[in-house]
């Protein structure tokens, strides 16, 4: 079970415990049984608190140096392999980052997709959606590895200024197998893949459905605010440019 089920499970018993304390300690008249109801839930709500500090602060130590934590305070996941997003403009293009690196010592092959949000009000999202289509990263990570992408884009007159949200697909796999964890914090789960499809959402919603109820789950997204400078066409062939900047064996990142 990842650490992030654990840690949400721990939580769930700890709110559990907290308020159904609260309930038999409000007994101004407590019995036998009561005092055990009293202890017990004291008990496991502190072992959970108590899990749920150690999950905080006390992880696995690395056996590789973690430069993306280093980099990148939050960062999103896919099937060991962790990556943040980030905007940027050089010489008057805007650029979308993935920084990204390995928590395995084998290496991986990874598709990052970014798409516009589409929510409530398509509208809204219906001119990016036309300048902006579904944005692609394809990464070959060593193992361990670590490094950066960047893709290029255009940003149309009416659209300098105004924020885009980006939904995030990702999928991932370990053409060797995944071999032994080297880093072990972890990013945010995502749910989707590159192709926006998720068989756990969709049980979900047949449970849900089955259950007489609607479930509404989105991708994870990013929201970056585009420049108010920058090319409307880009010149020449633009395509992904990555840089591997460290991998295991490496000294140093590069």
């Amino acid at each position: 079970m990842r650490r992030e089920s654990i840690a949400a499970v721990l939580l769930l018993v700890a709110c559990v415990c907290v308020v159904a304390g609260v309930v038999v300690w409000c007994d101004d008249r407590p019995e036998r049984s009561t005092w055990m109801w009293r202890l017990g839930f004291s008990v496991v709500g502190a072992a959970a608190i108590a899990g749920l500090i150690r999950f905080q602060f006390w992880g696995k130590a690395n056996l590789v140096p973690d430069f993306l934590s280093a980099k990148c305070k939050t960062f999103f996941e896919q099937n060991g392999l962790c990556f943040a997003l980030s905007a940027a403009t050089e010489s008057g293009v805007f650029f979308l980052n993935a920084t990204y690196q390995n928590r395995y010592d084998r290496p991986c092959k990874a598709r990052i997709a970014l798409r516009p949000a589409a929510g409530v009000f398509r509208s809204a999202v219906r001119p990016f959606r036309n300048d902006f289509s579904t944005i692609v990263f394809d990464i070959s990570c060593g193992p361990g590895g670590f490094g950066i992408a960047a893709i290029p884009l255009p940003v149309s007159g009416h659209h300098r200024g105004k924020t885009l949200t980006l939904q995030i697909g990702a999928t991932v796999d370990y053409p060797e197998g995944k071999g032994k964890k080297v880093r072990f914090r972890e990013g945010s789960l995502l749910r989707y893949n590159a192709e926006f499809h998720s068989a756990y959402v969709t049980t979900l919603r047949l449970f849900y459905l089955f259950c007489g109820g609607l479930l509404f789950f989105f991708p994870a997204s990013v929201t970056f605010k585009l420049p108010t400078e920058a090319a409307e066409s880009l010149q020449g062939e633009q395509c992904q440019r990555t840089q591997t900047l460290w991998t295991i064996g490496d000294e140093v990142a590069r």
